[in-house]
């Protein structure tokens, strides 16, 4: 199953998601293009937080989309 969300904010290394994305505390989710990976940290009603994993080549830009 592909689950997407919509970023709405990026704080460093921390990404927020707009809605409610399917996803699960503690998953490791792909993101971006680069399929960069991340964890999810936090979940509320209408929000994701996903930490991204720090890879200093590559960086996340704020119009991607978010996707496992």
């Amino acid at each position: 199953m592909l689950n997407t969300g919509t970023i709405y904010g990026i704080n460093g290394p921390v990404i927020y998601l707009k809605g409610n994305t399917g996803f699960r505390m503690s998953e490791m989710v792909y993101v971006g293009k680069q399929k960069l990976v991340g964890e999810v940290i936090a979940l509320d009603k209408d929000r994701t937080t996903i930490r991204q994993d720090l890879d200093r080549e590559r960086k996340l830009s704020q119009a991607e989309m978010r996707f496992r």
